[in-house]
């Protein structure tokens, strides 16, 4: 199972952008399997605090809905994977607390890999990060 970034929907469902394609046939994909795929629900509050930001909120309510119907159990955010976000910053400054939550998730649940168009995942060794653009050219 794979764990889908926020940016995913996001560029899905935002203006014309080179990931919006790639994203739109990797969640035509999702809808065919879904099984493979979730999300968190730190992705879901992600999706809805990049619009709110963007003052965009009718948008971010319509893709964090896409993103729940399609995923109706996303992963919990638990203590253990805030602990280990923790740590996965202390190590990798760069990253944003965020990103290490995602990461921490796909951790502790063993997940496949993040699919995201962040290279800053690329710096965390022990997940994978697999790219829209590449999955998907």
């Amino acid at each position: 199972m794979k764990l889908l970034d926020a940016n995913v929907f996001i560029y899905a469902v935002g203006r014309a952008h080179a990931y919006q394609e790639p994203c739109l046939r990797l969640l035509a994909q999702v809808e065919e399997n879904p099984g493979d795929y979730n999300v968190s629900v730190e992705v879901l509050q992600e999706i809805l605090h990049v619009y709110w930001a963007r003052r965009q909120l009718a948008d971010g309510l319509r893709a964090f809905d896409s993103a729940l119907k399609a995923f109706p159990e996303p992963f919990p955010v638990e203590t253990q994977d805030s602990t280990l976000a923790r740590s996965l910053l202390q190590r990798h400054p760069r990253l944003s607390p965020r990103d290490c939550i995602h990461a921490a998730v796909v951790l502790n649940h063993g997940l496949e890999a993040i699919i995201s168009a962040d290279r800053a995942f690329d710096e965390i060794s022990e997940i994978k990060r697999l790219d829209p653009l590449e999955l998907y050219p």
